[in-house]
């Protein structure tokens, strides 16, 4: 079954317009089994792969959780059901991920959070942009709103993004109001950087700012 946990309940992951989750069926829904019963009728290589019993179970909701209708369970890790399937490991579908996201308990915004800020755009200041790494999840979007709002008090308009576990920022204003010198030096670091990965030595890369570096304790 190509299922995903949150908050301790199974959603499907579904296919229709999108990728989306299905909630397991309520008491006074019928259920409908994750791929239909006419997917049965003719034998197919990829049944072979799969729990019939689990696929047939009449276990899901008839709506996607953003209220859609949907055609049939996504292939995860088995084969898929048509020849131009592609695996999918997570809904792409945004209303799905906002419904089921209000049902996790939110942790407050870290201590930590002011310092990274004032940390982040003090690189920013110098470098024109910096990175946080091995930033949590829940403290992504705190984190970043706090960078634009230290930022806004530099008078420097930037951009953040959140990457898997990093938070990158780049300011534009403050790459611009950087001596020529200092922009020399930052496009010779970037060059080292590249033979360092090239494996010559003794050129370390700047790694920005790792946000487990300034726990509280």
């Amino acid at each position: 079954m190509n299922t995903i946990t949150i908050a301790g309940e199974p959603y499907l992951l579904a296919g229709g317009d999108a990728s989306h989750l299905v909630a397991e069926a309520g008491e006074t829904e019928v259920g409908r089994p994750a791929v239909d019963h006419s997917r049965w009728v003719v034998v197919e290589d990829w049944q072979a792969s799969y729990s019939r019993s689990e696929l047939d179970a009449p276990r899901w909701s008839e709506r996607t959780l953003c209220g859609r209708n949907w055609r049939g369970m996504e292939p995860g890790v088995g084969p898929g059901f048509v020849p131009w399937s592609t695996p999918v490991f997570a809904p792409c579908c945004r209303t799905c991920l906002r419904v089921a996201s209000a049902q996790l308990e939110s942790r407050p915004d870290d201590d930590r959070i002011p310092l990274v800020a004032a940390l982040a755009v003090q690189e920013v200041v110098e470098y024109g942009e910096t990175r946080v790494n091995e930033v949590p999840g829940d403290q992504a979007e705190p984190l970043r709103a706090a960078i634009r709002s230290e930022l806004r008090r530099h008078h420097l308009r930037g951009r953040t993004h959140h990457f898997a576990e990093t938070v990158i920022v780049i300011s534009d204003d403050a790459y611009d109001t950087l001596p020529q010198q200092q922009k020399d030096a930052i496009h010779q670091q970037l060059t080292r950087a590249l033979d360092w990965v090239s494996d010559e030595p003794g050129h370390p890369i700047r790694t920005g700012i790792n946000w487990n570096t300034w726990g509280l304790t």
